[in-house]
């Protein structure tokens, strides 16, 4: 396998693996828009039901004032202060029959860190990654090219013979078999 089949592998692989984690962070934080659009619902939802609750308080307020104030029951006081409990008994029964108030932040934080998980998980994939393909090149490329010159350097300036051990089969062992075979009929 060839140099530049070696290193297209390598980077296509890093490449795919950036790509996956990108899906499944996009993928990841799609449901987070989604679960904060419903959280923002269901927060509207509990903001027009206090503003009920609030209605119906005052209500009974103004009921339990005007009774206080007259010291005995009137018709008004009474119909004013059945009028407040209807609303807080109507708003409270709605609400029981429909959902519990609260609202999911624990899920969306859960979201959160689903959708950043890969993304970390690749990056740290793709610096150990990038850290091994530099090794190998480091070994199996810059080493023997700088063996070979080192050597090609000792041959020409003292006629020194050029020996150099390259592992493998690719364009840098061919270019040493070339340099070898060269400096050796120059010899002759």
């Amino acid at each position: 396998m060839g140099i530049r089949r070696k290193v297209t592998i390598g980077f296509a692989t890093l490449a795919v693996l950036v790509m996956a984690a990108g899906a499944v962070s996009i993928f990841e934080l799609k449901k987070i828009g989604e679960e904060t659009r419903r959280i923002t619902e269901e927060n509207d939802h509990n903001l027009a039901i206090s503003k009920e609750l609030i209605e119906g308080a005052r209500m009974l307020n103004l009921a339990l004032v005007q009774i206080d104030t007259m010291r005995l029951a009137t018709p008004a006081g009474d119909s004013l202060y059945a009028a407040g409990r209807q609303v807080l008994d109507n708003v409270l029964a709605k609400e029981r029959e429909e959902r519990v108030l609260g609202v999911h932040t624990g899920e969306l934080r859960h979201m959160v860190y689903r959708a950043i998980t890969p993304s970390l998980v690749t990056l740290g994939t793709v610096i150990v990654l990038l850290v091994l393909l530099l090794y190998f090149i480091d070994i199996y490329y810059m080493k023997p090219v700088v063996g070979m010159n080192r050597a090609l350097k000792e041959w020409l300036t003292s006629n020194i013979p050029f020996r150099v051990t390259v592992e493998g089969r690719d364009e840098a062992g061919e270019l040493n078999e070339n340099i070898s075979e060269l400096t050796g009929r120059h010899k002759k």
